[in-house]
């Protein structure tokens, strides 16, 4: 077992306790402060998806600075059992969670937006981001000024879609993140 630390809010100093499983690799302390500092505008009262949840920490870390609500998604069974562990034990009840890939849950995921603010961390050696990014305008899943936060492998470039207007943008170790806002060029 692997834990990570909820850094502020309600839930601040809680571990939240993940298996240990390959590519599974929880966001940094720093990197999580640095990102939630950028979301501070924005994370009360948000509608937050976690396409790729992992341990969690992202979707927690939300609702304990004040998200209305999130929803975590993750393929593995093992990784869920431990993130609705993790809500038993922190007493969440705004946490709502889905098992399997997204692009098989779209209709469960529809039904949960649209979102105000979305995390995206898949697994770098997949390259998946931009399919991600454009997944998410086409399903309609985002209004306009929704923010989305991404991480992605140092080693990759992605061409983040024109819909997707740059915000910020950092490096720490082996990871790119950045704070994306939604305009959608269609309406």
């Amino acid at each position: 077992m692997q834990k990570v630390r909820i850094i502020a809010g309600s839930l601040r100093g809680r571990n939240v306790i993940f298996p240990d499983q390959e590519n599974l690799r929880p966001t940094l302390s720093r990197v999580r402060e640095t990102m939630f500092a950028w979301l501070e505008p924005y994370i009360y009262g948000a509608n937050c998806l976690d396409l790729f949840a992992g341990s969690g920490a992202m979707g927690f870390e939300a609702l304990s600075r004040g998200a209305k609500r999130v929803l975590m998604i993750d393929q593995s069974p093992q990784v869920i059992e431990h993130i609705r562990r993790n809500q038993t034990n922190f007493r969440v009840d705004n946490l709502d969670l889905l098992q399997g890939s997204y692009l098989t849950l779209a209709s469960k995921i529809k039904l949960h937006g649209p979102f105000d603010v979305v995390f995206i961390d898949p697994p770098f050696l997949n390259n998946e981001l931009e399919n991600v990014l454009k997944w998410l305008a086409e399903n309609d899943f985002l209004q306009n000024n929704s923010m989305i936060l991404c991480e992605w492998g140092l080693q990759s470039s992605p061409n983040f879609p024109t819909m997707y207007t740059t915000k910020k943008l950092k490096k720490a170790g082996k990871v790119n993140y950045g704070l994306f806002e939604y305009e959608n060029l269609g309406k």
